[in-house]
């Protein structure tokens, strides 16, 4: 028991880290989307309000919800927090990118690249049934857009086999995120592990030292000490 109960520990620490970590990320993504935005204008690239406004918002919260305080408590790990980390980030991030990618239709830009980060964090933040539930509902997105652009009149398996492949690489990336995660908790483990042992031999020496009653000198047959 006390050995799960130090693996959670572990786990949740690391998972502290990369969700504070997750969130800087997330503000530098709504920061990029918005300048983006505003270059794309400059140059006449071709974009809608809508586009603008999904940047602009989802900036708004990422950096929200970095910046303030009051918002740190989602950093810990604890059982009843899981459920807002997962809506306030990945959540977000999901709703977000969709809209995106649905807007960007057409259009010069392109987001679809962006749907890896959901995706990625929750194989590292979530369960395993999470983490492939998100990596099929995004993998299904794909798979519906690509088939509303077929009956526009594009090349159907083309666009069919590139959202088949694009929904079958989330599948490994939630995978691969979800072992790695495992992993560095382990490792975390292993030496807080070490550390304890250390700090408990260096009691031991310190109470043997102060409990003797006399001292010992070793030396060799030389009388050297």
């Amino acid at each position: 028991l006390r050995h799960a109960r130090r693996a959670a520990q572990a786990q949740d620490n690391a998972l502290a880290r990369v969700y504070r970590t997750y969130a800087a990320a997330r503000a530098v993504i709504g920061a990029g989307l918005v300048a983006v935005q505003g270059v794309g204008s400059l140059l006449g690239a071709r974009s809608t309000e809508w586009l603008a406004l999904v940047s602009v918002v989802y900036a708004v919260q990422a950096i929200t919800l970095w910046l303030l305080p009051r918002f740190g408590a989602l950093a810990q790990p604890q059982a009843g927090q899981r459920r807002r980390q997962w809506l306030a980030t990945i959540g977000v991030d999901l709703l977000a990118f969709t809209l995106l990618h649905l807007l960007a239709i057409g259009s010069t830009f392109n987001f679809t690249a962006l749907l890896v980060l959901p995706v990625l964090m929750a194989g590292v933040l979530t369960s395993r049934l999470l983490a492939l539930g998100t990596a099929a509902g995004v993998a299904l997105m794909l798979l519906l857009v690509a088939s509303r652009t077929v009956l526009g009149g594009a090349d159907a398996p083309l666009l069919m086999l590139q959202s088949g492949l694009a929904g079958l690489g989330l599948f490994i990336i939630a995978l691969l995120a979800g072992e790695l995660a495992g992993r560095l908790a382990r490792e975390e483990l292993a030496a807080r592990g070490s550390l304890e042992l250390a700090r408990q031999q260096a009691q031991l020496n310190r109470l043997v030292i102060e409990e003797m009653a006399d001292g010992v000198l070793v030396i060799d047959r030389r009388l050297r000490v």
